[in-house]
């Protein structure tokens, strides 16, 4: 689920950039069209990473057996801006009428990337990407920054995995790209491993698969740019199966499938000492694509401003299916067994605890269940009518600094 004030994770990931390739201009268009692939039957356009131009058979090749709703990976890593020359900015003035470069300074972060598969139907996989950031570096709690979706292909999706049988046979097509069969030191061990070395107009382009399961383990990057050179690496930290209590037989039903759903609320900022800032926003969710246990829904916040601005909107997409703990609908008979109290998951790697909160009544006399995701520096809070399973309330607090910043809306009935 997008919060408000979180950014489209697809255009700020660590994976690589999708920048234009160093490769001949008559493969473009084969690009575009087993990139970005139209499912056949249902028109869902699904990603198959940049590699599925030189590797079409991907776009038929079954999901590796590892591949199944509940999945999640997470990689750590990071990027940098190394020290660069800048053509654009405050130099263009009066005391810098030629338009001389300014120096930047270096730039870097770290983060954690986070995949969840939560459906595989009828061609189709679904993805949802959590983008994680550490403000104080690494070693530090993570903090949810953004979260996207990713439609793919059973045999390839994104980045994220190839599929092995087809991997194996993939040799280097030319100079543009290297491929070469070698371990990579993965933690404690060497892993069997597939290189492929895109190179690019400024640089180059790395991902590392397992040779086993065609399953992303490392990536790298390293290109010049406007603002300097941009690094980015990130290695496989997690591997493991969720087992989520709708798995199995999650079902959604016509009016989650063809529903638009209105929430309105708040952002507050509070400061110690100071008295808290309320800006007005509002979260609607339409129907987009869906299968019979998965839906897309787009996402639009609209956010009010300061006196004499416009709102500002923002948009998204979201997805539900049987992979999530929590989402826009979950089934009422599995959240009329949840137990108060009953821990749902704990990831060692991003330190969320997902546990089951305890009931309240809403002035309806309706039932609403939360089921919260807590870290040392972030708390996300999602409340259920048990009767409908409709998402109804929605809540994010993060502590930054001193500040506490919660973000709090309720379905429009």
């Amino acid at each position: 689920m997008q919060f408000p004030g979180g950014n489209d994770a697809r255009s700020t990931r660590p994976l690589t950039s999708r920048k234009q390739r160093a490769i001949p201009a008559s493969t473009c268009s084969m690009l575009l069209l087993l990139a970005l692939r139209t499912h056949p039957a249902s028109g869902v356009p699904l990603d198959m990473g940049p590699l599925a131009m030189v590797m079409p058979q991907v776009a038929h090749a079954p999901a590796p057996a590892w591949v199944k709703p509940g999945l999640r990976l997470v990689y750590a890593g990071g990027t940098a801006t190394i020290d660069g020359l800048n053509p654009t900015g405050p130099h263009l003035s009066s005391t810098n009428p030629a338009g001389r470069w300014n120096r930047l300074a270096a730039m870097g972060a770290a983060g954690m990337t986070q995949y969840d598969i939560i459906a595989v139907e009828d061609g189709v996989v679904v993805v949802t990407m959590s983008l994680y950031i550490q403000p104080n570096g690494l070693g530090t709690t993570p903090q949810l920054s953004s979260t996207s979706t990713i439609l793919g292909a059973p045999g390839a999706t994104s980045e994220i995995w190839i599929n092995p049988s087809v991997l194996s046979k993939f040799h280097s097509p030319g100079k543009e790209i290297t491929v070469m069969k070698m371990p990579y030191h993965l933690g404690d061990r060497d892993v069997p491993s597939i290189w492929i070395k895109t190179n690019t107009d400024a640089g180059y382009e790395l991902h590392v698969y397992e040779a086993a399961t065609g399953m992303l383990i490392h990536f790298g990057m390293d290109q010049a740019g406007l603002h300097g050179t941009t690094k980015a690496t990130g290695d496989l930290r997690e591997h493991r199966l969720i087992k989520t209590p709708w798995a199995g037989h999650y079902s959604l039903p016509a009016s989650v499938l063809t529903g638009d759903f209105r929430y309105t609320g708040a952002i507050s900022t509070a400061l110690p000492g100071s008295f808290p800032m309320r800006i007005p926003l509002s979260v609607s969710f339409s129907p987009k694509y869906h299968g019979t246990g998965w839906i897309t829904e787009a996402q639009t916040i609209v956010q009010q401003n300061v006196a004499g601005l416009p709102p500002s909107t923002t948009h998204a997409v979201i997805a539900a299916g049987p992979g999530q703990l929590t989402n826009l609908w979950l089934p009422p008979q599995d959240l009329e067994r949840l137990q108060e109290g009953q821990e749902l998951d704990r990831d060692p790697i991003t330190q969320v605890v997902t546990n089951v909160g305890g009931h309240q009544q809403m002035p309806d006399g309706s039932d609403l269940l939360m089921i919260s995701h807590v870290c040392p520096v972030q708390r996300l809070d999602f409340g259920y009518s048990t009767r409908t399973g409709i998402l109804v309330y929605m809540s994010r607090t993060d502590q930054i600094g001193p500040a506490t910043m919660q973000t709090q809306i309720r379905l429009v009935q």
